[in-house]
């Protein structure tokens, strides 16, 4: 049977079918490795997300089969499980439970069960006032997030942090994350933790003095909540609506909407509603009224709102010439005043403590960004350069091995000859023998001469690939040394704090150039720049963050960023950010 040219084509598919099979065992066997847990503690689990106060019961009556159990994916899980029913019931556990979860989740291979564990861990340093550390956990729960991850759950972690940065006074930061977590609630259509989140975005709002915004979010939650029969809700939304409008003066409005929450008052919201009804009263000098709201302050309300409560009832009794009264309760007020400043004092130190944490991280993030582009960048070419030699040297392979099959074939014939020349040899010996002995030693010469071009054709293939290889080792050195050198000359100027002179900067565009000899054609190409605006574009494609292109510049961060956005427009012709700007740049 003679071979065809198409039997490399179909030796080229086998090998490729052989490295598809072999990705796909890999993958089968990977899944396969993963741990099936128990259909109770999948029960549990549902019961955490369902039913919060039967969880607790239900995880407690499977405790002696999987607290101590052998398998440590069934004991962690089932572990993991008893703080997230606790949590979700309101009553934490405050062990160390939690931190030996996570080590083990670290260790393996199950990202969802460690994604939610970074998140209880958040919640730990949550109830420890440990803002910086709650926030890093939070940060790390959502790096795990992907498009399978529930969104009540992103939800929960959206809501956390901005929760956080509310309380660090990042109003901007805090009203982001909330956003987010309504627009989880949103598509889940959960109406109650959408009114949530309604309510803490138009709190930012408040805090932003956009009244106008402000309003709109609680006037919609309000009207959304008269249906769903939750008094605490909806009480919580029409106090939040009466302390708007009373900063905005409308002393009316804010009066019907206290009124509103007063009618059916709830624990939790007795001490602000007390306290708010003392300010609206106080505008109307109704001191009554200020007296008796003062008076139930006294008895529920917060350190904050007992103070405010003891200095109304002073100016009371001070109204009514009662002075040895007026003067225990400004004595009262003094005590809480004193105790409100000691807690603003720690507070504020902890707020502090947290912008440090939270700058230098997002300091670290940036950093490791840069680095991890960088190397994906290095690790796709790499693959780009081996995938082009190895399929060069598969369509060479093809190729001699299609020149090896026609040599072969003229072998073939030229034995097939030979027999011939024998059997005929007796009947035809002298002018067919001298026929056959010219034929059979112009074959022999012509085989010779292919087999003489096909390695030299070999030779030389070897001989270009080694040369190319060479010189783009060679040209990538190169290239890398000088990119080092120019980033290491910039940050010495950046860590002496020096700033750059125009001989500086010639030595930087003189040795960038060499790096990207095409970069400032292609810029100048779609538009005339300044030299400060191509100093930033070089900058930006030599991987320098803001602030250090700031610093060079010597201006603002705020000022770079808006500079990149106008250069966004005149060199691409399209909106963005500054964050698009360095993806085109980075891209020429």
């Amino acid at each position: 049977m003679q071979n065809t040219p198409s039997d490399g084509k179909h030796s080229r598919l086998h090998i490729a079918s052989i490295f598809w099979g072999v990705l796909c065992l890999f993958l089968i066997l990977s899944c396969a490795g993963r741990h099936s847990y128990p259909a109770d503690l999948a029960m549990a689990d549902t019961l955490c997300r369902t039913n919060p106060d039967s969880a607790v019961a239900y995880v407690k009556s499977i405790s002696k089969k999987y607290a101590n159990s052998s398998n440590p994916y069934d004991r962690n899980y089932y572990q993991l499980l008893t703080v997230k029913a606790a949590n979700n019931v309101y009553k934490p556990i405050k062990d160390s439970t939690i931190f030996r979860v996570m080590d083990f989740y670290e260790k393996a291979n199950d990202t969802e069960k460690l994604c939610q564990t970074y998140y209880y861990v958040g919640k730990h340093f949550v109830q420890e006032n440990d803002a910086p550390q709650a926030l890093q956990y939070f940060q790390k729960a959502l790096d795990l997030t992907d498009e399978n991850t529930p969104l009540s759950f992103l939800s929960c972690i959206y809501s956390q942090t901005g929760s956080l940065f509310l309380y660090q006074e990042m109003y901007d930061d805090a009203l982001t994350m909330y956003k987010k977590s309504y627009s989880c609630d949103s598509l889940l259509r959960d109406t109650v933790n959408m009114l949530y989140s309604m309510q803490d975005i138009a709190t930012i709002y408040n805090f932003k003095k956009d009244y106008c915004k402000c309003l709109d979010f609680l006037n919609t939650a309000h009207r959304l909540s008269k249906g769903l029969g939750n008094n605490i809700l909806r009480n919580s939304i029409s106090q939040s609506l009466a302390i708007c409008y009373f900063d905005i003066k409308d002393y009316d409005k804010a009066k019907s909407y206290m009124m509103e929450t007063l009618k059916n008052l709830e624990d939790g919201v007795k001490s602000s509603a007390y306290s708010l009804a003392i300010d609206i009263y106080s505008k109307e000098t109704k001191l009554d009224s200020v007296f008796y709201f003062s008076k139930k302050l006294m008895e529920c309300g917060t350190v904050y709102s007992k103070q405010k409560a003891a200095s109304a009832l002073c100016e009371f009794y001070n109204c009514k010439n009662d002075s040895k009264t007026a003067l225990l309760y400004l004595k009262e007020s003094v005590t809480l005043q004193d105790s409100i400043n000691r807690i603003n004092a720690v507070s504020t130190i902890g707020k502090m403590h947290f912008a440090y944490n939270y700058n230098k991280q997002e300091k670290e993030n940036i950093k490791m960004a840069a680095e991890a582009k960088e190397n994906r960048y290095v690790c796709f070419i790499s693959i780009l350069l081996f995938l082009f030699i190895f399929t060069l040297y598969i369509y060479k392979r093809g190729i001699a091995k299609k020149q090896y099959l026609q040599i072969s074939l003229s072998n073939e014939r030229l034995k097939n000859l030979v027999v011939e020349t024998e059997r005929n040899y007796e009947m035809e010996k002298t002018q067919t023998t001298e026929k056959h002995l010219m034929e059979i030693k112009a074959l022999n010469d012509k085989s010779l001469v292919e087999r003489n071009e096909y390695e030299n054709e070999i030779k030389r293939i070897k001989e270009i690939l080694d040369e190319l290889i060479e010189s783009n080792n060679e040209k990538k050195y190169e290239t890398e040394k000088a990119a080092n050198e120019i980033c290491d000359f910039i940050k010495q100027k950046l860590k002496m704090k020096i700033n750059l002179k125009n001989i500086d900067w010639s030595v930087i565009e003189k040795s960038f150039n060499t790096i990207y000899p095409n970069f400032k054609s292609a810029i100048y190409a779609k538009s005339y720049l300044k030299e400060d605006d191509y100093r930033i574009c070089m900058l930006i494609k030599l991987n320098f963050s803001n602030s250090d292109i700031s610093e060079l510049m010597n201006r603002t961060a705020a000022a770079i960023s808006m500079k990149r956005g106008k250069l966004l427009g005149k060199l691409f012709s399209t909106e963005g950010g500054a964050k698009d700007f360095n993806a085109r740049i980075k891209d020429l």
